[in-house]
């Protein structure tokens, strides 16, 4: 026992709460998350379960929750100009991440819960530069500047989402005045369209497919 008072000391303080917020269980944390979190977000139980899981390790105070996952609820508006790596021209981005989206539009919904589908993007990074695929990536899905690892985003916000954020920004080169006409989307099989298909009526943008039918206009469907 010492003589001398009682410091205070918010930053231990703080690494103490951490501590025993990591070693929570994911149904425990998002129990004790209930009342910092909106209700719309408790509507989607599954992926608030993922998010919980991702941002446990970053996790100080559960007050900080909403503001540290926002993103992944819904995408923040945020500057055309940081999409953009350095000095890497637009046509360049927008190819990265059509490559990004191709990839992931081949991959079954498992392989994201598998998190197999890491050494693709690492590898198509490595290929095409890391900052050039990899930092348009990340503000593609985030809004944001800094966030968990990209591959971690992905596999939290599952394949539909994923695609849907990545072919949002695609879509930007028809609002800046570029051409629908230099934009192409590969896919390993047909069924794969429907996503962004659904996504092209929906925004009312024009599209054509090449060596197949459109999805509603195919015989099964209609």
């Amino acid at each position: 026992v010492q003589r001398a008072g009682a410091v205070w000391n918010p930053e231990k303080l703080d690494w103490l709460n951490a501590y025993h917020l990591r070693h929570l269980s994911v149904d425990e944390l998002v129990r004790r998350l209930a009342p910092f979190v909106p209700p719309a977000w408790q509507s989607d139980g599954a992926l608030l379960r993922r998010v919980a899981a991702v941002e446990r390790e970053r996790l100080r105070h559960l007050r900080e929750f909403p503001e540290l996952v926002g993103f992944l609820f819904e995408l923040p508006s945020y500057p055309r100009e940081m999409l953009q790596w350095k000095q890497t021209p637009p046509n360049v981005t927008v190819d990265n991440l059509r490559a990004v989206l191709e990839l992931l539009e081949a991959l079954p919904e498992e392989a994201l819960e598998a998190r197999t589908f890491e050494q693709a993007i690492t590898e198509l990074a490595t290929s095409r530069g890391r900052g050039e695929v990899l930092w348009p990536l990340r503000v593609a899905l985030t809004g944001r500047d800094a966030s968990p690892p990209t591959t971690d985003i992905i596999a939290t916000l599952g394949k539909q989402e994923s695609v849907r954020r990545i072919g949002e920004e695609i879509e930007t080169v028809q609002r800046r005045g570029g051409s629908l006409d230099d934009i192409a989307i590969l896919v390993r099989a047909q069924f794969q369209t429907r996503e962004l298909e659904d996504r092209f009526i929906a925004i009312g943008m024009p599209y054509r497919i090449v060596g197949g039918f459109r999805f509603y206009e195919r015989a099964e469907i209609r």
